[in-house]
């Protein structure tokens, strides 16, 4: 920190660049805080992937973010190695400091096949291009909420893409685009459930909407991260405030009785601080058996140094 408050500049551009990235906001005065915030996020991830996937340490959710081998054999253990054989086969003797162990971080990542949390992106330029466009065109006075948040239901069956309450949520979910809720979708969820497996909870939900529920493709953001109901709000706070959607209005997770239910108990919030630190919400309402609108809160920004699937 003292090195970058020598180096005003420096840190102003390092900043600048954090800030684009839509995770680390501009803080005024604060250029050399906001670089060291991310550096040292940076340094505990990686610390924490190399201690999971490489030493065979618990992560928070062994069921579905667990290394695909047994860590504990000899042949992963050999396996390793021969991954940091090709590593630092491709090492420029000018790599930075912090270069190797970045690298093999994400090799470690990589090998067991653990890519989840940059498998589609840029997002931007890819899954969500038209409906980034479509936002800049939004009347938001319009809309009685900003969003419909729609949390993934993952299959406990192999093969199969689509849960059925995962279809029941979307079924919901068409119904509110149709009756003008909201001018656009998101749809959360990574691939979870079952472990491995190859289907993404918000493409197939996104696949259903446009298909078989006549929602067009660019009023559906597709969030593809999420792992957890506290993530999927985190992540849908995330999109609308680097995508530009008002910061100072609702947004409406649509989902089942149930998982609605929960949402508005005490012992959610509490499981928010517990594993991510903060609550991603404030203004918690539920409006229907099915529907909680939320306002949703920067300090969904903030990275999760123990979570590396869905950071």
């Amino acid at each position: 920190a003292a090195a970058l408050k020598a180096r005003p500049e420096a840190a102003r551009r390092l900043a600048a660049a954090l800030d684009a990235s839509g995770l680390y906001p501009a803080a005024p005065g604060q250029d050399a805080d906001v670089v060291v915030r991310a550096w040292t996020q940076s340094a505990i991830t990686a610390h924490h992937i190399l201690a999971v996937y490489g030493l065979g340490e618990k992560p928070r959710g062994p069921a579905i973010d667990s290394p695909a081998y047994d860590v504990a054999t000899p042949a992963y253990g050999t396996l390793v190695k021969s991954a940091v054989s090709v590593l630092v086969d491709g090492l420029a003797d000018d790599s930075s400091f912090f270069e190797p162990t970045e690298a093999f971080a994400l090799l470690l990542l990589q090998i067991n096949r653990r890519d989840e949390a940059g498998r589609f992106e840029p997002m931007e330029a890819g899954e969500n291009k038209a409906a980034l466009a479509r936002l800049k065109t939004v009347n938001w006075a319009k809309y009685p909420y900003t969003a419909l948040v729609v949390p993934g239901y993952g299959p406990e069956t192999v093969g199969v893409a689509l849960s059925a309450p995962g279809l029941l949520r979307v079924q919901l979910a068409a119904r509110r685009w149709h009756d003008g809720k909201a001018p656009v979708i998101i749809v959360s969820g990574g691939n979870v459930h079952p472990n491995q497996t190859p289907y993404n909870e918000a493409l197939e939900m996104k696949k259903a909407l446009v298909q078989d529920y006549g929602v067009p493709a660019d009023a559906v953001l597709v969030e593809p991260h999420a792992r957890h109901t506290t993530t999927n709000l985190r992540n849908a706070d995330r999109l609308i405030y680097r995508y530009g959607m008002p910061m100072d209005r609702k947004a409406l997770v649509v989902t089942d009785l149930g998982q609605s239910g929960y949402i508005t108990e005490d012992r959610f919030a509490t499981r928010n601080q517990e594993d991510l630190g903060y609550v991603p919400f404030t203004a918690l309402e539920r409006v229907s058996p099915f529907d909680v609108a939320y306002l949703p809160t920067l300090s969904a920004l903030t990275l999760d140094a123990g979570d590396p699937l869905d950071p």
